[in-house]
């Protein structure tokens, strides 16, 4: 299962706050009648009756999320070497460590590993490493230094794809398969990544400030242009033959083979989509305010048909989400909480 996380508190990526314009389906009709009076309200479809549920609180920054066999998994980072891997199993409580003395722990994947299920992470420190663990949290575990930051993840098949400040690379899962470089030269940010059969989709930062959505073969070939922004790009999923992107007030969306981007639907000043996640065609987006000291718990968890565009609220009055994960019955989020250590793992029946 893909998992996405946010970067808005990794990276102090500018956001532009230009106009915006009324929410709209990829084909340019409206999504909702109710957002014909040309507001920029993201929450067009009555939500339905399911109520969030806290898995864990207080919880010192968290930063990624990822969910398999239905145990949660997530990553907080409250200072320099101080990071830890957490986890509930199915049926809740207790929360269990799996991993302390992180340094900045930024994006994390669970699944089935090589020989038994395991969980692997990045951290965005100078000298970043991925790390995987059994998911039962025993030995073994390894290490492979990337002498960078790791700034996105994602496990797919036989394959762990993880971005840094300048490249894309790949990993098999076993321990002893060394990386493979599939394509650098990028200035300050392979940001986010997504995988299928077909290959991989990924967003950078170019070395002239502009960024670019490719997509690239398992193998590593030359990349294929998708589309090019000026904003900052916070995450990406590929659903129903689409690939879908954040930048700091819209979500957009391009043909899986290329062609004209068109906008899903646009956010207002004081909201900014932090993370998605797809499963089939259905898109799962956290929305937050986009600041490290946010006004009130104001985040969203929206619901988006790849197809049609329709968006449905699942939750609101949310503590600053920025990282989110889905199953084949919840959706799960992070929560980064106002104010120091009170981070929560929020779940939602879908």
């Amino acid at each position: 299962m893909s998992v996405k996380h946010s970067l808005c508190l990794l990276v102090p990526f500018a956001i532009a706050c230009g106009g915006t314009s009324s929410p709209q389906a990829p084909d340019g009709a409206l999504v909702d009648a109710a957002a014909q009076d040309g507001t920029t309200d993201a929450s067009l479809v009555d939500a339905p009756a399911a109520v969030p549920v806290t898995l864990a609180m207080n919880e010192p920054r968290p930063t990624a999320i990822a969910t398999f066999a239905g145990t949660v998994y997530w990553t907080t980072d409250p200072a320099a070497n101080q990071g830890q891997v957490r986890k509930i199993a199915p049926g809740g409580l207790p929360e269990q460590l799996v991993s302390t003395l992180q340094d900045r722990p930024s994006t994390i994947a669970a699944g089935t590993g090589f020989l038994e299920p395991n969980v692997w992470w990045g951290t965005a420190a100078l000298l970043g490493q991925v790390k995987q663990i059994a998911a039962t949290g025993a030995p073994p575990t390894s290490i492979y230094n990337v002498n960078d930051l790791v700034y996105t993840l994602v496990l797919d098949g036989d394959s762990i794809f993880y971005g840094t400040r300048s490249a894309l690379y790949r990993k098999g899962l076993a321990n002893s398969v060394s990386p493979t470089l599939m394509v650098g030269g990028f200035g300050n940010g392979v940001t986010a990544v997504d995988a299928d059969a077909t290959g991989v989709v990924f967003a950078a930062r170019k070395l002239d400030g502009t960024w670019l959505v490719d997509s690239i073969e398992r193998t590593g070939t030359d990349p294929t242009f998708l589309s090019s922004t000026t904003e900052s790009v916070a995450g990406i999923a590929i659903a129903s033959g689409y690939v879908f992107w954040l930048e700091p007030h819209a979500i957009k969306r391009v043909a899986r083979t290329g062609g004209i981007n068109t906008t899903v639907t646009t956010f207002p000043l004081l909201e900014s989509p932090a993370a998605i996640v797809a499963d089939q065609s259905q898109l799962f987006v956290a929305v937050n305010q986009g600041v490290i000291n946010p006004s009130g718990a104001t985040g969203r968890i929206l619901r988006i048909d790849a197809v049609t565009g329709v968006v449905t609220e699942l939750a609101s009055a949310q503590a600053e989400p920025v990282a989110i994960a889905v199953d084949a019955t919840h959706v799960y989020w992070a929560n980064a909480g106002i104010g120091a250590n009170h981070g929560e793992i929020v779940k939602l029946a879908r």
